[in-house]
């Protein structure tokens, strides 16, 4: 009975022992299964987070990154627009200037053109008429010149044409007053030394200008062959070169015929 309680304790111990053992390994495979559960759990949990916050940080990234490019390309477009405009309006202040002072030169050549074709014009026009005038008054004074000219020796040819025939009529009337009586030439003698004869009313004043006047070249010949034929009866009065003139040989005339 000892070794039946024994068996039985024992028995029952190693009953107890395994069942012990059994719970022990089953418990510890269930610890093992939930730890590697919940290890596995946070595993993921964490692996989930830090792949949420890689992506996240990825994302923040790339989307920093588009930012930049998309301003960079916005700031590279709007500073092209600017300095396009900026040229642009260089360009067409340049081109303006450039215009206006082209537009001033030609302007400038143009309005220097027009004056200096109009000084030439009041110029020529002037120089023409200033010609015109010179030329007029040299013809005026050359006419002038040729007529007094012509006029003085017509008056001169008349004049010493006429005191030749006064000369002949007196040299005649002279010869025939030779051939006369010696009564007849003593009757004249008063008749031809009167004042009344040799009054200066007789002259003209047209043939008392030194233009008419004869040369005493002219006179001297006439004189002395006068002087010559009647020395007698020649007076102081009548042997004056003024006597030679056609004025005061008309008395002479009237005398001889009277005679």
């Amino acid at each position: 009975m000892k070794q039946a309680k024994a068996q039985a304790k024992a028995q029952a111990k190693a009953q107890a022992k395994a069942q012990a053992k059994a719970q022990a390994k089953a418990q510890a495979k269930a610890q093992a299964k939930a730890q590697a559960k919940a290890q596995a759990k946070a595993q993921a949990k964490a692996q989930a987070k830090a792949q949420a916050k890689a992506q996240a940080k990825a994302q923040a990234k790339a989307q920093a990154k588009a930012q930049a490019k998309a301003q960079a390309k916005a700031q590279a477009k709007a500073q092209a627009k600017a300095q396009a405009k900026a040229q642009a309006k260089a360009q067409a202040k340049a081109q303006a200037k450039a215009q206006a002072k082209a537009q001033a030169k030609a302007q400038a050549k143009a309005q220097a053109k027009a004056q200096a074709k109009a000084q030439a014009k009041a110029q020529a026009k002037a120089q023409a008429k200033a010609q015109a005038k010179a030329q007029a008054k040299a013809q005026a004074k050359a006419q002038a010149k040729a007529q007094a000219k012509a006029q003085a020796k017509a008056q001169a040819k008349a004049q010493a044409k006429a005191q030749a025939k006064a000369q002949t009529k007196a040299q005649a009337k002279a010869q025939a007053k030779a051939q006369t009586k010696p009564s007849q030439a003593n009757q004249t003698k008063p008749n031809q030394a009167k004042p009344s004869q040799a009054k200066p009313s007789q002259a003209k004043p047209s043939q008392a200008k030194p233009s008419q006047a004869a040369k005493p070249s002219q006179a001297k010949p006439s004189q002395a062959k006068l002087s010559q034929a009647k020395q007698r009866q020649t007076t102081p009065s009548q042997a004056k070169p003024s006597q030679t003139k056609p004025s005061q040989a008309k008395p002479t005339q009237q005398q001889w015929k009277a005679e």
